[in-house]
């Protein structure tokens, strides 16, 4: 039997009648993060050493209202530490590395700190080995799913493209909980998650869902200890037996919406589909497929399972997940499912600092190109980054997203991640702008770093390229 939290701190904080953080907590952490949670703003500056003493002082000034816009962040507690990069297909014009991995004065943030990127998976890890295949001949954007994996020959999605994969208009849902298949409430009447606040379901998972006080595991999928069955740990303390992995298949399998096919419609199942597909084409796992394009590029901060290659007091915390682990989630993907799948999936459980995101972008920029050497064909760059939904009010490339709205031009496409990571890169300025924090943490409960947030920091970008 699991209950929620054996501290009465994280109880009062996740009940459904403190949804805000308390005036008393809110005033601690202020105080904290002014005094210990902010660590120096690091600046690497690139420029033209002749310039004029006036254009070096209109630069300082816009580079302190950039880290002093970062500050803001913090202080409006959007997230307790960040890692900025700013540059161009070139060089790197701007890096800042400000805060801390929690809000009492933890870990300084520093250059080589890991963070959770989350749906940038999407791009940086599914859809670069996608093109990297597609570029190769070796997969058409209108091969099915059934033929490149055959294992989905006779069910409904292996009739779905790639085309429709990657631009979210399978008709597949948003995504599944693997909490409901793990994850059992003590009686067998009552729901495990609900819409509303009530006496059997008093913690909020996010705004709009909240789920059960006390629940067991069903032993069947995770185990306390390692034995024969187990495959890989969940977190320190739960391990996942083979059987999880099956379900976790059928569920995606029965999430496809026929009716829905051919409409946008945001989907994590997707990039799991897509890495069946990457890794029948390639003969590879995905991580072990992606890691060769990294190392490549000689890139050594980017990758799945960063346990395996960092260490924990290196990578910032998420969240204290109340779905599945019950604990506060550090060097493990914060994504259930991805977790559940043992850390690689084509939606999300990449890590990386931001210098490593940043020469992937500067890698976009100069199109496929990097080093001297071609890492992606530069028609496949521009194909997957152009928009392919003329005719829809949405806007999406293949694999990358994109926006129609200021400050974004409709050349620039990015990503996003649910932890409160965020790339853009736009071929029209030259510029690309990367911003890694752990916005999640301690909660998704109170995340507020947002699309406001994150376009003011685009419009702050396009100042200081203009200076270059």
């Amino acid at each position: 039997m699991l209950r929620f939290s054996k501290s009465f701190e994280m109880r009062r904080f996740f009940s459904c009648h403190t949804l805000r953080v308390s005036l008393l907590t809110l005033l601690a952490g202020m105080f904290f993060t002014s005094v210990y949670g902010m660590s120096p703003v690091t600046v690497t500056e690139e420029g033209d050493a002749s310039t004029s003493p006036s254009e070096a002082a209109s630069l300082q000034t816009l580079e302190r209202r950039i880290s002093n816009y970062l500050r803001e962040g913090v202080n409006e507690r959007r997230f307790p530490g960040c890692q900025l990069v700013i540059g161009t297909s070139q060089k790197i014009i701007y890096s800042a590395n400000v805060g801390s991995f929690d809000y009492v004065g933890g870990h300084k943030v520093d250059n080589d700190d890991l963070y959770d990127l989350a749906s940038i998976t999407k791009v940086m890890s599914t859809t670069v080995a996608f093109m990297r295949l597609y570029g190769d001949g070796a997969i058409r954007l209108t091969d099915r799913l059934g033929s490149v994996a055959t294992q989905y020959a006779s069910d409904p999605v292996g009739d779905l493209t790639m085309r429709e994969l990657l631009t979210h208009t399978s008709g597949m849902k948003p995504v599944i909980y693997v909490c409901e298949l793990v994850s059992k409430p003590l009686c067998d009447t009552v729901k495990l998650l609900s819409a509303g606040c009530d006496s059997l379901h008093p913690i909020p998972v996010d705004a709009h869902t909240y789920i059960v006080d006390t629940f067991t595991y069903n032993r069947r999928y995770v185990s306390d200890f390692p034995d024969e069955e187990t495959l890989y740990r969940l977190s320190p303390e739960l391990w996942v037996r083979a059987p999880l992995l099956d379900s976790i298949d059928a569920a995606v399998k029965s999430s496809f919406m026929p009716y829905r096919r051919g409409r946008f419609k945001y989907s994590c199942l997707n990039f799991y589909l897509l890495q069946k597909a990457i890794e029948a084409r390639s003969g590879m796992p995905l991580d072990k497929y992606v890691d060769e394009i990294y190392t490549s590029m000689g890139l050594s901060h980017i990758g799945y399972k960063p346990l395996e290659w960092s260490s924990v007091e290196n990578i910032a915390p998420t969240e204290y997940d109340v779905l599945l682990r019950r604990d506060t989630v550090r060097g493990y993907v914060h994504d259930e499912m991805s977790a559940a799948l043992g850390g690689v999936c084509g939606n999300a459980g990449l890590f990386a600092d931001a210098s490593d995101v940043g020469e992937m972008c500067r890698m976009f920029l100069n199109n496929g190109r990097y080093k001297g050497r071609q890492i992606i064909k530069s028609d496949v760059i521009k194909l997957f980054t152009s928009n392919q939904m003329p005719s829809s009010r949405f806007i999406r490339g293949l694999g990358f997203d994109k926006l129609k709205k200021e400050p974004y031009s409709e050349s620039s496409f990015g990503h996003t991640g649910f932890t409160g990571t965020y790339f853009w890169c736009d071929p029209s300025k030259d510029l690309f702008v990367v911003l890694l924090t752990n916005g999640v943490y301690p909660s998704r409960v109170t995340k507020s770093i947002n699309g406001e947030y994150r376009g003011r920091l685009w419009k702050l970008a396009q100042e200081l390229r203009e200076k270059y």
